[in-house]
């Protein structure tokens, strides 16, 4: 199990942000079936979460206009956080694209230099690409699935896409367990990748 608090958000420069983790041992009991993402399953509450500390408000006005014009999505989806506990400055935009099967999160920080509006652009384009594919995991996320999944029952899961990242996890385990990873061919539904376990049960 894993447990997380923000107790204090923070953004570069100045830092200060504070998050308070608490992790419990992993038991092979926990897991009794090889892992399955195969759909995303029903849609359920998509949502974007726009948070400011000590800038305009304007910004965060700005942000959700673009990403709504973008999405197409009315004002009762986005939800403003409060950020002014952090030390300094920042903005974050998080897009939740919620279903009954998984939660797909896209994340975009605030950076010195870097308009409000280019930032909402950079996260439409991302749930816009999301939103047509419909593979259930998102590229960045496959590679990280792959070792958790080989150390406990191994599974499967269909990817929207295979990064470099991804790939060349598959060939360190396989380089060390030859077939504990296989990628398979794309297709309109995305690309299915299969792990064996790497221990007994």
């Amino acid at each position: 199990d894993l447990d997380l608090e923000l107790v204090r958000p923070g953004f570069f420069p100045a830092g200060g942000g504070l998050l308070r983790a608490k992790v419990s041992p992993w038991r092979p009991s926990q897991v009794v079936e090889p892992y399955a993402l195969l759909e995303r399953g029903k849609p359920g509450q998509h949502r974007c979460h726009i948070a400011l500390a000590h800038l305009d408000e304007a910004i965060l006005k700005k942000e959700q206009r673009v990403i709504a014009e973008r999405l197409n999505w009315p004002d009762q989806r986005f939800v403003h956080e409060d950020g002014s506990a952090a030390p300094g400055p920042g903005n974050v935009l998080d897009l939740r694209l919620a279903y009954e099967n998984v939660t797909l999160v896209f994340t975009e920080f605030g950076a010195p230099g870097v308009s409000g509006r280019s930032l909402a652009k950079s996260l439409a384009r991302q749930g816009e690409r999301a939103l047509r594919n419909g593979a259930p995991v998102d590229q960045h996320l496959a590679d990280q699935l792959i070792l958790p999944l080989a150390c406990t029952r191994g599974g499967e899961f269909v990817a929207s896409r295979l990064s470099l990242h991804t790939q060349t996890q598959a060939e360190v385990l396989n380089a060390f367990a030859p077939g504990t990873v296989k990628l398979g061919e794309g297709s309109p539904r995305g690309f299915p990748v299969r792990v064996q376990p790497l221990f007994d049960a």
